[in-house]
C-alpha cells in the first residue's frame, strides 16, 4: 500500500508540474483569432483578450518546426484597435519565403517578446473555424492546414493526400445546404480528379452505428458537386448523421463544410415518419465536417391548464410556443391528433388558437368530449400520445406536444362505471409528453418498512386507491397476499386499516390506509411450500364497491441490485432449515427468495466453505448453468465445447434432477444436480461463473453468500442479441458485476458500454455461442416456426386469455386465408410459445390439426426447431437474430410495440429486427405468402443490414469465448 501511495504522490506531483508549466507557456493575454490563406500568404492575427494592458511592443511572430527545432521563421507583428478598441497584432507569411512548406510536416506558433516564447493558443470564435476548408491551401497533392494540440495549442501541418500510391485525404467542402420540404440539397466542391466520379457516392452513416444509406452524386464542372437527400419515407432512426464520400474502392472520407456561415441561418428540416414528425438540424462539427442531428419534433405547451365541464367533457386551455405556428398554411385547420398506442389509429379535433402578444406565443381553446375516442364495445386499458397537426409547405406534419404541469392529471380526470370503474384523463409522460391514459382505479402503495425477525415477515406502510376517499376504516377492504411464483397458490391475509394523518390532503384523503402486520414464516411454507428453492411475492388487493384491484407491494424510493440481500432469517422446519432472502425485483417490488439446507449443507455454507475453499485453492473449476430446468441454449453449447475440446479442464454442468433435457448432457458427464450436496461444494470451490442469465438461476444459494462467487470471475454469456427490450443487466445493478460480457458485434459492444455501463475489457466481441452448431449441416422441413416471446404483464391465466396477445395469435393461427396458403404449398406451421408463456398452452391446443403442431416445453429444443424450419413468425424474440444468422427469413408481428417497449429500446427499430415488420393479421399472411411463392429466400435487404448483428458468420464462437475467459 505504501509504495502504491508513493507512486499516486509522484503522478500528481509530475502533473501538477505538468500544468505549471502550461500555465507558464500561455502566460500572456495573446489568442490567435484568425489565420488563413489569401493567395500566395499566410495571414495571422493576434487578439489582446486579458484586462490588464500589457506592451508587447517588440514582440514578433515565431514559425518553429516540430520536427527539426533548428528550422525556424521569425516575422514582426503589426499593431492596431479593432472596431471594438481591442489590441490586435498582425503578420503575413509569404509562402515562397518559406521553402520547407513544400514538404510534410508540422509547424507551432509561438509570441516572442524579450527572449521569452509563449505558445499560441485559438480564441473561444477561431476555435470554432479552425477546420473550416477556408483557412487551409491545397497545392497539387499537399493540404496546409491549422489545428488544435493536445495541449490546446495552434499548430500548422502539411500532409501529402496521396500515400503509398492510395489516396489518404480528400480536399472538400459544402458551401450551400438548401432545406427543399423534406429533404436535403448539398452542394460543394472535391478535389476527385483522378478518381472515376461516377463511382463515387453520397453515404449517410449514423453515429457509433453501422447503419446507413447511399445517396448518388451528381458532378458538375471544375469539381464542383450535387446531391440530393430525401428524408420523407426513408427510416433515418433519431440520432447524429454523419456524411461521407464513398469510393468504388471502399474508401470513405468526411465531407467538410467551407466555415460556419454555410449553416449558420440554416433552417431545421422536417420529416414525418410512420407516427410523428421529426427534426433534422444540419451543422458543422468541431472538427469542420457535415453532420445532421435528428429527434423528435414537439412543440411546446405552457401554462396547461384543465376543468370539467360535466361527467364526460373536459376544457383546455394555454400557450403554444413555436416558430413553427408562423408556418403553418391558414387555410388549414390546426388540430389536435391522438394517436392510439398499438393501433397506431388516429383520432383529429380542430382546436381555436388566436396570437397572444404578450407572451409571444398563441391562446388556445380545446373543448374534449372523452366518449369521441373510448371504445365503450371493448373497452380496456389504453393509451393516446397527443400531437398537434401542422401543414408546413403542403405537407401535413404531426408535432409532440411537450407540457410540464402537475395538475393536468386531477383536473382532466372522469370516472365512469362500465363492468369496472376506470379513469380517463390527460397526463404528461416521463418524458413531459402530453398523452390520454385510459384505465381502471389504480392503486398507490408503498412500503416504508420491512423485515424478517424472529421468524416473522414484518411489513409497515399504505396502500390505497388513488381518488377514492379512504377516510374511514371500512371504506376499502385490504388483503395482504403471498403469492408461490411458479404454482401460483396463495395465502390471503386481511390487512387492517392505521391511520396515517400525512396521508390527508386537500384534494383527497387517504388518513386510514396505512397498514402494519407481521406474518409466520411457517403459516407461508405450510400452505405453499413445495420445493427447495423457491420465490413469494407480495400483493395487496383491494375491495372497493364490488371492485377487486390488485398490484405488488413495495417501495416507491428504492435502490435496486440484483444480487443485493436486503434483510436474511434462517427459521427451522419440518427437519431442515429455511433460509429467507428479501430481495428487490427490477421495480421495486418486495419478494422473499426461500432455499432449504440440511443441518450439514447449512453447516458448510457458513463455516465449511471458507476452509475448503483454501484446502483446494489450487483447483481452476468452471461451473455453468442455464435456467436451472434447461440445457439447450448458449449455456448448453459452451459446456458442450468445454468437455469436447477440453477435457482436461474441471467444468461443470448444474441442472434439475427431474429435468428433461438431462439427456443433452448425460453422454458429456461432470453433472452437477441443483440443490445437492456435491453442487453446494463445486459452487463453494469454482473460480469462474459461466450462465446465460443470471447467476442466481444455476447458484445453490444467494451468490453474496459464496466467497468463490465473489471472488471469482463471472461471465455473462447472454441468451440473445442485446439491442431490442431495455433489460436489467446494467452493471449499475450488480454489486459483484460480470468480468465479461459476450457481444456478437461492435455496434453490440458500444450499446453494452453506452447504455449498460461496462468498461471497455469487460465486453468483449465473440459471438454467442450457440451459433456454432447453427452452420452444421442438418435437415430441413418445409415448415414455418411461430414462436412469439413472452409479456411481462401477462401472469395470471385470467390476464392471458382478455389478452390481445392471445387473441392476435389465436386469430392469425385460425385465419382461413393462412390455412389454404399452407394446404396448396404443402407446409406445416410449428407453434412453440416463450419458456414463460407455456403455462398457457392448453389454450392453443386447439389448434392442432394436419397441418398446425402445438408444441409443450421439452418436446423439442429452440435450436432444433430453428434448424428445421425455414421461416420464423415472432414478435419480439431474440431467436430471430439466428434465423438471420442462418441467412432464413423473418416476419415480426408488431401489433404491440408500444406496450412492449414502454421502458425503452436500446437500439432502433430499423437496426434490430431484420425482416418484415408487420402490424396487422393481412399483413402477416400477405408476407408468408410472398416467402411461400419466393420458396423462403431471405430478402436482400436483410442482407445488407447484417453487419448492425454479427462481426463474424463463423463456428469459432466458443473457442473465442473459452479464450477470452483464459485471458481474464
Amino acid at each position: 500500500m505504501e509504495k502504491l501511495a508513493k507512486i499516486h504522490k509522484g503522478k500528481k506531483f509530475i502533473y501538477k508540474q505538468a500544468k505549471r508549466q502550461i500555465r507558464k507557456l500561455r502566460s500572456h493575454p495573446f489568442r490567435i483569432s484568425s489565420l488563413f490563406f489569401e493567395n500566395n500568404q499566410l495571414i495571422v492575427e493576434l487578439i489582446n483578450r486579458g484586462k490588464k494592458k500589457q506592451t508587447f511592443s517588440e514582440a514578433a511572430l515565431l514559425l518553429r518546426s516540430m520536427d527539426e527545432e533548428k528550422t525556424e521563421y521569425y516575422f514582426p507583428l503589426s499593431h492596431f484597435l479593432n472596431g471594438r478598441y481591442e489590441h490586435q497584432m498582425h503578420t503575413s507569411l509569404v509562402m515562397e519565403e518559406l521553402p520547407d512548406f513544400s514538404e510534410t510536416g508540422k509547424w507551432a506558433f509561438y509570441l516572442v517578446d524579450k527572449d521569452k516564447l509563449y505558445r499560441l493558443p485559438p480564441s473561444k470564435s477561431f476555435r470554432k473555424e479552425i477546420y473550416s476548408f477556408a483557412n487551409k491551401k491545397v497545392e497539387g497533392n499537399l493540404i496546409i492546414e491549422p489545428y488544435i494540440t493536445v495541449n490546446g495549442n495552434v499548430s500548422l501541418q502539411a500532409k501529402d493526400t496521396i500515400l503509398d500510391n492510395q489516396l489518404y485525404q480528400v480536399p472538400n467542402f459544402v458551401d450551400q445546404v438548401t432545406t427543399l420540404q423534406s429533404s436535403l440539397k448539398i452542394e460543394g466542391w472535391a478535389d476527385f480528379f483522378h478518381e472515376d466520379k461516377q463511382h463515387i457516392q453520397l453515404l449517410i452513416q449514423k453515429r457509433d452505428s453501422t447503419f446507413h444509406y447511399y445517396r448518388p452524386i451528381r458532378w458538375l464542372d471544375d469539381g464542383r458537386w450535387q446531391a440530393t437527400v430525401a428524408f420523407s419515407g426513408m427510416d433515418y432512426p433519431k440520432g447524429t448523421w454523419d456524411y461521407y464520400f464513398h469510393l468504388a474502392s471502399g474508401q470513405r472520407f468526411r465531407i467538410k463544410v467551407k466555415n460556419s456561415k454555410v449553416l449558420a441561418y440554416q433552417d431545421p428540416l422536417y420529416y414525418q415518419t410512420e407516427k410523428e414528425s421529426r427534426e433534422l438540424r444540419t451543422y458543422m462539427t468541431k472538427k469542420g465536417s457535415l453532420s445532421s442531428r435528428s429527434r423528435m419534433a414537439f412543440i411546446r405547451l405552457r401554462g396547461l391548464e384543465s376543468s370539467l365541464v360535466d361527467n364526460w367533457s373536459v376544457h383546455m386551455h394555454g400557450i403554444l410556443r413555436s416558430y413553427l405556428l408562423n408556418k403553418h398554411d391558414s387555410d388549414a385547420p390546426m388540430q389536435i391528433a391522438l394517436r392510439q398506442r398499438n393501433t397506431d389509429e388516429f383520432h383529429y379535433f380542430p382546436i381555436e388558437v388566436q396570437r397572444d402578444p404578450a407572451s409571444e406565443g398563441f391562446l388556445f381553446e380545446f373543448p374534449f368530449d372523452y366518449r369521441d375516442i373510448i371504445p365503450f364495445e371493448d373497452i380496456d386499458s389504453i393509451r393516446w400520445d397527443a400531437y398537434l397537426q401542422l401543414k408546413i409547405y403542403g405537407e401535413k406534419h404531426l408535432f409532440r406536444l411537450r407540457v410540464k404541469s402537475g395538475t393536468v392529471a386531477y383536473n382532466s380526470r372522469i370516472q365512469f362505471q362500465n363492468s369496472t370503474i376506470y379513469q380517463a384523463f390527460y397526463y404528461p409522460t416521463v418524458k413531459n409528453h402530453l398523452s390520454v391514459s385510459l384505465t381502471e382505479l389504480t392503486v398507490q402503495r408503498d412500503l416504508q418498512r420491512f423485515n424478517l425477525k424472529d421468524g416473522h415477515l414484518q411489513l409497515k406502510g399504505y396502500a390505497y386507491l388513488d381518488t377514492v376517499n379512504f377516510d374511514h376504516p371500512n371504506v376499502i377492504e385490504r388483503f395482504l397476499i403471498i403469492r408461490e411464483r411458479e404454482t401460483e397458490e396463495e395465502i390471503k391475509i386481511p390487512l387492517l386499516s392505521k391511520k396515517v394523518n400525512r396521508l390527508h390532503s386537500r384534494r383527497y384523503d387517504y388518513r386510514f390506509a396505512g397498514f402494519d402486520i407481521s406474518v409466520p414464516l411457517e403459516r407461508i411454507y405450510t400452505h405453499l411450500k413445495t420445493e427447495d428453492k423457491e420465490i413469494y411475492d407480495l400483493f395487496v388487493e383491494l375491495h372497493y364497491k364490488g371492485i377487486v384491484r390488485e398490484r405488488k407491494l413495495g417501495a416507491q424510493q428504492y435502490t435496486y441490485y440484483k444480487d443485493e440481500i436486503l434483510r436474511e432469517n434462517t427459521v427451522p422446519y419440518d427437519g431442515n432449515y429455511i433460509r429467507n432472502y428479501l430481495t428487490y425485483t427490477p421495480r421495486g417490488n418486495l419478494k422473499i427468495e426461500s432455499i432449504s439446507f440440511s443441518e450439514e449443507k447449512l453447516h458448510y455454507l457458513k463455516y465449511g466453505q471458507y476452509i475448503d475453499r483454501f484446502r483446494n485453492r489450487h483447483r481452476d473449476i468452471w461451473l455453468v448453468g442455464e435456467r436451472p430446468d434447461t440445457a439447450q441454449d448458449t449455456g448448453y453449447h459452451f459446456f458442450r465445447y468445454c468437455r469436447l475440446h477440453h477435457p482436461e479442464k474441471e467444468v461443470y454442468y448444474v441442472i434439475d434432477r427431474d429435468s428433461e433435457d438431462i439427456r443433452n448432457i448425460l453422454d458429456l458427464g461432470n453433472i452437477l444436480y441443483n440443490g445437492s450436496a456435491e453442487h453446494l461444494r463445486m459452487a463453494s470451490l469454482a473460480s469462474v461463473f459461466i450462465g446465460s442469465h443470471d447467476p442466481d438461476y444455476f447458484l445453490p444459494a444467494k451468490g453474496a453468500e459464496l466467497q468463490s462467487f465473489k471472488k471469482g470471475k463471472r461471465i455473462f454469456l447472454q441468451h440473445g442479441v442485446l439491442g431490442r427490450k431495455n433489460v436489467e443487466y446494467h452493471r449499475k445493478y450488480y454489486k459483484y458485476p460480470f468480468h465479461m460480457v459476450c457481444v456478437s458485434s461492435e455496434p453490440e459492444k458500444k450499446l453494452v458500454m453506452n447504455k449498460m455501463g461496462y468498461k471497455d475489457r469487460e465486453v468483449k466481441i465473440t459471438g454467442l455461442s450457440r451459433f456454432d452448431n447453427l452452420l452444421t449441416e442438418h435437415h430441413e422441413e418445409r415448415s414455418i416456426l411461430v414462436i412469439p416471446t413472452w409479456r411481462e404483464w401477462l401472469k395470471t391465466e385470467e390476464d392471458f386469455l382478455e389478452s390481445e396477445y392471445f387473441c392476435r395469435y389465436n386469430n392469425l393461427l385460425n385465419n382461413e386465408r393462412l390455412h389454404d396458403l399452407l394446404e396448396k404449398y404443402d407446409v406445416t406451421l410449428n407453434l412453440y410459445p416463450h419458456y414463460r408463456m407455456q403455462q398457457f398452452i392448453e389454450h392453443f391446443s386447439g389448434l392442432a390439426c394436419d397441418r398446425i403442431n402445438v408444441l409443450k416445453l421439452g418436446q423439442k429444443n429452440v435450436q432444433e426447431l430453428i434448424m428445421e424450419n425455414k421461416l420464423m413468425i415472432t414478435d419480439f424474440s431474440s431467436v430471430s437474430f439466428d434465423f438471420n444468422f442462418m441467412a432464413k427469413p423473418v416476419v415480426f408481428y408488431h401489433f404491440d410495440a408500444d406496450s412492449f417497449f414502454r421502458d425503452g429500446i436500446l437500439r432502433p427499430i430499423e437496426e434490430t429486427f431484420l425482416g418484415d415488420i408487420c402490424r396487422s393479421e393481412e399483413q402477416m399472411v400477405d408476407a408468408i405468402e410472398y416467402y411461400l411463392l419466393d420458396n423462403f429466400q431471405e430478402h436482400s435487404s436483410v442482407s445488407e443490414k447484417k453487419y448492425l448483428i454479427f462481426s463474424q458468420v463463423d463456428r469459432d464462437n466458443c473457442k473465442r469465448i473459452y479464450q477470452e475467459i483464459n485471458h481474464i
